[in-house]
């Protein structure tokens, strides 16, 4: 207590190094009610710490107050979890707003995916198609029901030559995108040229999904 005194003064407005402790003096002692209050504290072994304090005035038989009684505790492990709560928040809102974003970025692709006069497919990994966009009928003049029954739903076991067949698979052995064309037919009887670019997906592991 002496080198408390010593160190930071005798008297609490001096010793306390929260910045409104004369008004939250004044508060106790004049309106003679308890205060709560939470202060980041230096100990004299240069810890840093919380501490949460309830003050308190002690009134005699006239209503005067004549003591105040201190209580300091250590809150430093619940204001460090709640630093961690409000990171952790911070974190879920940073992540939210990207997906948010990455959303809208979806919508854009989508549309364009949608409205494009070319044709975009989209498979698993052994080529079964899960996707087509409305460009893609418009190509081949033909309902994506009518052209599975005619064509088949893997874009992989098309009827292709040997040479484009063996650049399919060498792309996709090597995880790279494939250039290739080919002549075609439409339902209606028109005559095709097409070049498609085949691009293998990755999951977070390198295997094309």
């Amino acid at each position: 207590i002496q080198l408390l005194k010593n160190e930071l003064g005798e008297n609490i407005a001096s010793a306390s190094s929260h910045p409104e402790i004369k008004e939250i003096l004044r508060k106790c002692i004049e309106e003679k009610q308890s205060v709560l209050y939470e202060t980041y504290i230096t100990s004299r072994g240069g810890q840093r710490r919380w501490a949460q304090t309830s003050l308190s005035p002690i009134m005699d038989s006239k209503n005067n107050v004549t003591k105040l009684v201190i209580i300091d505790s250590d809150i430093t492990k619940i204001k460090e979890a709640e630093e961690q709560i409000i990171a952790q928040n911070k974190k879920i809102i940073a992540q939210t707003h990207e997906l948010e974003e990455k959303n809208q970025e979806l919508e854009k692709l989508s549309l364009v995916a949608e409205r494009t006069d070319n044709a975009v497919v989209i498979t698993d990994a052994s080529g079964e198609i899960e996707w087509v966009n409305a460009g893609f009928e418009r190509v081949h003049e033909i309902t994506f029901e009518d052209y599975k029954e005619q064509y088949g739903t893997n874009i992989i076991k098309a009827d292709f030559d040997s040479e484009i067949l063996d650049q399919i698979v060498t792309g996709l052995r090597n995880k790279e995108s494939v250039v290739y064309t080919t002549q075609m037919k439409t339902s209606k009887g028109k005559d095709l040229w097409l070049q498609t670019t085949l691009t293998p997906m990755f999951d977070e592991e390198g295997n094309i999904i």
